[in-house]
């Protein structure tokens, strides 16, 4: 079973702070949903059966870490897919990583690196976190989102750290920025990984 919670609606749903509700839900996606519509809805409901976690978002904003580990801390589930298709700080990215719940995702998809003004927010610290074999250690797909700055040596380093357990990666949004050169994704091609860039 699997839920879809969509909401141009800025003011959340009036519920009292101490009610939950035990869900059986498999999925939840979220989708154009302000701050509080989340925090209120995540406040509101443990799902012990939750396996998919979907969080799609236009805006930016903050401050959606501390909420979704509550929310999974609260729930004991076990996650095997996380998207985070918001573009978060990485920061916010690493800490939702941490709890044990999200240990066994083989499916991450992270929206991460954004431009504001004349500085580019690096994507950096999620990739060196993800280039450690204890965090995620059974991800087999990884899919970038964002329009900011990846250094192509990173990537390189966290898929050779991951390999032969991850066999998938897209990276997608990076238009301004060079990820890998052609030779690069031909070379991991051979080597069993299939490598999608997409603007």
């Amino acid at each position: 079973m699997s839920t879809i919670l969509h909401s141009d609606q800025q003011k959340p749903p009036d519920v009292h702070r101490e009610t939950r509700v035990h869900s059986p839900v498999g999925a939840i996606e979220l989708c154009r949903c302000s701050n509080d519509f989340i925090d209120t809805i995540l406040g509101f409901i443990t799902a012990p059966f939750l396996q998919e976690l979907i969080f799609a978002h236009e805006c930016p904003y903050s401050g959606l870490a501390p909420t979704i580990i509550q929310f999974l801390g609260r729930s004991k589930c076990t996650l095997t897919s996380l998207s985070l298709r918001v573009p978060l700080d990485p920061e916010e990215v690493l800490a939702v990583l941490e709890p044990p719940c999200v240990r066994e995702v083989v499916h991450l998809d992270i929206g991460c690196g954004e431009e504001e003004e004349d500085r580019v927010v690096t994507c950096s610290p999620c990739i060196d976190a993800l280039a450690k074999r204890g965090v995620l250690p059974n991800l087999r797909v990884l899919k970038f989102r964002s329009n900011g700055e990846l250094d192509g040596s990173m990537v390189l380093a966290m898929i050779a750290s991951r390999r032969p357990v991850l066999p998938e990666l897209r990276i997608e949004g990076w238009r301004k920025y060079p990820v890998l050169s052609p030779a690069a994704v031909q070379a991991l091609g051979a080597d069993g990984l299939e490598v999608m860039l997409s603007s």
